[in-house]
């Protein structure tokens, strides 16, 4: 096996790898392989600043403050880039485009750690989060969010997401029983994972003035899921 290692120069890039954390690029570890028909195969993995030795192989002086660590349970190719180090805005849709990213890689058990995280490493590397605005070009307090139903595998399930216009990334699934109503244990369960979702949205952002996030729907057969979820709250019980 051959390795490269690619150092990059500043401003870094703050990059979410496939643990959901964030943290800056700073170099790329290139590992060549040869297997015994011949065959080359490249993998890229990011070398990240991190505080703390987390685990991985590390480079530089290997102790303390180290200077960087190979996120090896990461490719380079699956690393989402959110902007680079110091910017100084970062719009809230970043981070719903980062939760939506990994879904499409099948990960959607990524947007609790995403979230957790986010706030805290956009904080840490000098950006400000910006929510969206209200007419008087002051961040929104108040947001609704309005829910979209969509029944899957012969309407046995059914998958239920924020629609385009949330600022927030909302996505789960839940098994549709007879007579359809909120006490269904599976239906339960997803109304719970939503909440825990809002209510961690709402713990990270507060102090970026985010006060309340209220759901609505356009689909009256799901208002009782809807109703169940504005009812459910998470943090504090």
């Amino acid at each position: 096996m051959e390795t490269q290692l690619v150092r990059l120069d500043a401003p870094y890039n703050i990059i979410c790898g496939t643990n959901g954390e964030f943290a800056l690029h700073i170099a790329t570890l290139i590992m060549m392989r040869e297997d015994k028909e011949g065959a080359l195969s490249v993998a890229s993995h990011p070398i990240v600043s991190v505080n703390g030795e987390l685990g991985g192989c590390f480079v530089g002086s290997g102790k303390g403050n180290a200077d960087g660590q190979v996120w090896m349970h990461t490719r380079l190719e699956d690393c989402y880039v959110v902007c680079p180090q110091n910017y100084q805005t970062v719009s809230i849709s970043e981070l719903k485009a980062v939760m939506k990213y990994y879904a499409k890689l099948d990960m959607l058990d990524m947007p609790l750690r995403i979230a957790t995280s986010f706030s805290w490493a956009m904080t840490k590397y000098g950006c400000k989060i910006i929510l969206p605005m209200d007419d008087n070009n002051q961040p929104m307090a108040d947001i609704a969010v309005c829910l979209e139903f969509e029944d899957t595998n012969g309407g046995q399930s059914c998958m239920v997401s924020a629609d385009d216009k949330s600022p927030f990334y909302f996505y789960e699934y839940f098994d549709n029983e007879p007579p359809f109503s909120q006490y269904v244990p599976t239906n339960l369960q997803a109304v719970k994972y939503m909440a825990e979702l809002r209510d961690t949205y709402l713990r990270i952002f507060r102090f970026d003035g985010l006060r309340s996030i209220k759901f609505t729907t356009r689909n009256k057969d799901y208002q009782w899921f809807v109703d169940e979820l504005n009812a459910t709250k998470i943090d504090g019980e």
